[in-house]
């Protein structure tokens, strides 16, 4: 037992194993830059899935976009988002199709992007939900949207999947893809994202007076329940 002086001093601990676990869900070099390009890690899926749509629809020069918040290991040696560039480039695709929202540093680069996005000169655009979230109008030839993490907010998710489910959108249907690990902090990710959801719809309905709450259908709310399922590999756990 850690006395309260101790457990203080000790207070990083979780939130540190935390971040290491998230990251290592993702791909095992977010955790240590030197360690092994694991072939079935969500980095790897994720160019094989990306590739694979970018050859397919050539002519409607149909666009994608890639999500994640955890994207850089802490020596900064190791960067999601240039791994699965110079992969796609290797695989045929070309330099100028491919584009990290992160190295846009102005409103007028942006702006230039998203506009090239639109008209499919930019057919792979990465980032993060904060600077891929609100006021970033893409999506005139979205067809599918990747998240290779789980957000920690559930508007968070929304604000991502808002990029591609919205009017303008030339694709009658788009394709949503979310990425887990099997037993890993992927599946209590989404338990947490879960537990905030209902907890949302609990205060939308104006009841707020019971201890436990309600499981309302709820369209966001059953996704996280579907990937939190999957990701633990238990089905029944839903």
């Amino acid at each position: 037992n850690l006395s309260g002086k101790e457990k203080r001093e000790k207070s990083h601990v979780p939130l540190t194993i935390y971040g290491r676990a998230k990251q290592a869900a993702i791909d095992l070099r977010l955790v240590d830059s030197t360690l092994h390009d694991e072939q079935g890690s969500k980095a790897n899926t994720a160019v094989r899935n990306i590739f694979e749509r970018w050859q397919a629809n050539q002519d409607a020069k149909a666009t994608q976009i890639v999500f994640s918040d955890t994207f850089q290991s802490k020596d900064k040696a190791f960067n999601l988002f240039a791994d699965i560039k110079h992969k796609l480039v290797a695989l045929g695709v070309p330099e100028r199709e491919i584009a990290i929202i992160h190295d846009y540093k102005s409103d007028e680069s942006r702006k230039k992007l998203f506009d090239a996005v639109n008209r499919g000169d930019v057919r792979v655009l990465m980032g993060t939900t904060e600077k891929l979230g609100v006021g970033v109008n893409v999506q005139e030839r979205l067809l599918t949207a990747h998240h290779l993490d789980a957000p920690q907010r559930p508007m968070d998710f929304e604000q991502r999947n808002g990029r591609i489910r919205r009017p303008g959108n030339i694709f009658p249907e788009v394709e949503i893809l979310t990425y887990g690990t099997k037993n890993t902090l992927d599946s209590v990710t989404f338990q947490q994202l879960i537990s905030k959801q209902k907890f949302i719809n609990q205060l939308l309905r104006g009841n707020v007076s019971d201890r436990s709450f309600e499981n309302p259908f709820d369209a966001t709310q059953a996704t996280f329940e579907d990937m939190m399922a999957a990701f633990s590999g238990n089905p029944l756990a839903k």
